[in-house]
Order: C-alpha cells, then sequence, then structure tokens
C-alpha cells in the first residue's frame, strides 16, 4: 500500500459530519478524501477502484460494514480495509477483521491514532512475505 502524501482514501459512513471533519483532517496529512453516505453509493466507488485505503462504519443506512467489506473482498483482496466505528465489543472487532478488515477503531478516535494506523499498514504491506 503506498499511503503516502496524495493518497486516495474513500471513507464509508452514514454521518456527512464526521465524513466532512475526516476527509479535512486527513486532507491536511496530505490525504485525498472521497467519502459516501451509503454502502450502495461507496460499493459503487470501490468498483471503480483506484484507493489506497477504505475506512468503513460498522452501520450504514443500507447495510453492515461486515457485509459491504465482505462484498469489496470478493473483487478486491489487496486495498486496505479500516472500520471505524463506536461499537466496542471484542467480537465486533474479530467479525471486521474476519470480514476482510486489516484494523478496528475506535470512535472517537484521534488524528493521531489513525495515522499511526495507516503508517503500520503501510509498513506491513511493504515487507517481504
Amino acid at each position: 500500500m503506498m499511503l503516502d502524501r496524495n493518497g486516495r482514501v474513500l471513507y464509508i459512513d452514514d454521518s456527512k459530519d464526521t465524513c466532512e471533519m475526516m476527509a479535512t483532517l486527513l486532507a491536511d496529512a496530505g490525504l485525498k478524501v472521497e467519502y459516501r453516505l451509503s454502502a450502495g453509493e461507496g460499493l459503487t466507488l470501490a468498483k471503480h477502484g483506484g484507493f489506497d485505503l477504505i475506512l468503513l462504519d460498522w452501520v450504514l443506512p443500507d447495510g453492515s460494514g461486515t457485509e459491504l467489506c465482505r462484498t469489496i473482498r470478493t473483487f478486491d483482496p489487496r486495498t486496505p480495509i479500516v472500520f471505524l466505528s463506536g461499537r466496542s465489543h471484542v467480537s465486533d472487532q474479530e467479525e471486521a477483521l474476519d470480514a476482510g478488515a486489516q484494523a478496528f477503531l475506535m470512535k472517537p478516535v484521534g488524528i493521531n491514532e489513525l495515522l499511526s494506523t495507516l503508517s503500520q499498514l503501510r509498513r506491513n504491506s511493504a515487507d517481504p512475505a
């Protein structure tokens, strides 16, 4: 994963305010963010590809983030997916990872924690398998 400056991020969350705030924070870190407010809209954009990272919320108006994650994994097994969710049970985190996500962060998440996680994903993807 090349999530350096000008990296492209797709953020799918049902809260427009949260999406706009995250887009601003990540833009300040040099990332280009596109957001969608539903699973269907997010899926359409994800199918076009070209993203370096996908951020997902758990609860979406037309489905769950885990269902969306599984669907994305059917056509895109490589783009890292990180959940940003208010759900706090370990079983929720395990379900998200089982669905194909690389990380699970609880809201509210600080921008430094998010950027640290993204940096770690970048380092892990650079390590030879």
